[in-house]
């Protein structure tokens, strides 16, 4: 689980896209999405353009902003050519929270 503060000016998240046989290379993508929402799924799903910082690394982020306090269940998405997409992590999401600031 990832955690910030709500006030946090540099929140990003951020993963390195690998499987079994080693990192993930998206040097042919044509981009990437970070789409997150609300644990108790009381409202639609946000999405936002991630950045692929690492094309052969898979090195992948997104900053948040103006996110609520909460917990919050994230996926990125990466497209590829002919409308192709793979999902990261793929059998689930990442659970993150945004802690309130005192």
């Amino acid at each position: 689980m990832f955690s910030f503060g709500k006030n946090d000016t540099l929140p990003y998240i951020e993963t390195l896209v690998s499987n079994s046989a080693g990192y993930i290379d998206l040097s042919n993508s044509t981009g990437a999405l970070f789409v997150y929402q609300p644990k108790s799924r009381n409202i639609n799903a946000i999405s936002g353009l991630a950045s692929i910082l690492g094309p052969t690394s898979g090195h992948i982020r997104y900053q948040l902003s103006g996110v609520s306090g909460g917990f919050y269940y994230g996926q990125f998405f990466v497209y590829f050519s002919g409308n192709n997409r793979v999902s990261f992590p793929n059998d689930g999401y990442s659970l993150f929270g945004v802690n309130l600031s005192l």
